[in-house]
C-alpha cells in the first residue's frame, strides 16, 4: 500500500469486456488522517483535563499530524 492510498476504502469488483474480474477501491479517508486520528487519541488519553484545556486544539492537531507524517516516513522505508 502506498502512502497516498485510502484507509477503509470501499472495494468494488466488476467484470470487464473480456470477462476478467477487475477489483478496485474508492473513497475512504487518507492514511495520513487515519494515523493522525489514532495519534490524537493516544495524546489526549495521556493528558489531564487541565493539560488538555491549556494545550489547545490547534497544538494537539499539529502534534497528531507530526506523528502521522513520521509514521508515513518510516512506512516508506519499509517498502
Amino acid at each position: 500500500m502506498k502512502n497516498d492510498e485510502s484507509a477503509f476504502p470501499e472495494i468494488r469488483s466488476e467484470r470487464d469486456q473480456n470477462g476478467i474480474n477487475d477489483v478496485y477501491s474508492i473513497g475512504g479517508m487518507s492514511l495520513r488522517d487515519y494515523f493522525a486520528g489514532q495519534s490524537l487519541t493516544g495524546i489526549i488519553s495521556g493528558m489531564t483535563s487541565h493539560e488538555y484545556k491549556s494545550t489547545g486544539a490547534i497544538k494537539l492537531a499539529e502534534w497528531a499530524y507530526q506523528d502521522a507524517d513520521a509514521m508515513l516516513k518510516v512506512r516508506e522505508k519499509g517498502e
